[in-house]
């Protein structure tokens, strides 16, 4: 009878919190820019990666909604709004995603960054920035076509 042996060895172990340095997640900066550049929709792009990173796969499908609806509300409202709305609803924006962040991802990327991770790619920041200014711009000239505003 011959016994089996697990000879296999790996030369590189990795440790769990070698491999959550690995990941790269988005800083509240980041966050905000992507805020101010492309959207809600775009900011929301990147916190959902940070959660799909941090394996919490559920949750990141939310934060995209969420991002998605905020955007919707503040172009509709940017119709529908008489007069110039000026900065008002940018700072908003601004001011709900910072919250949003602070509240559920500030404290993981603190932890993640003290461990030694890196934050996210700013070219990462600038391409979903860019991605969702053509889709919300689309968004925008089909509701001023169909309306005629």
């Amino acid at each position: 009878m011959t016994t089996l042996t697990n000879t296999a060895t790996n030369a590189t172990d990795v440790t769990p919190t070698d491999a959550k340095n690995e990941k790269r997640l988005f800083s509240s900066r980041q966050v905000l820019v992507a805020t101010f550049l492309g959207s809600p929709l775009a900011s929301s792009i990147l916190m959902a990666k940070n959660v799909y990173r941090e394996d919490e796969s559920d949750e990141a499908a939310l934060c995209v909604l969420g991002g998605a609806i905020l955007t919707i509300v503040s172009v509709v409202a940017a119709f529908l709004i008489a007069g110039d709305t000026g900065l008002a609803i940018p700072i908003l924006q601004l001011a709900v995603m910072g919250f949003w962040y602070k509240a559920t991802q500030q404290e993981q990327h603190a932890e993640h960054v003290a461990a030694g991770g890196q934050s996210g790619s700013n070219w990462t920041v600038a391409g979903v920035s860019l991605l969702a200014v053509v889709l919300v711009g689309g968004f925008g000239m089909a509701i001023s076509c169909f309306t005629g505003i």
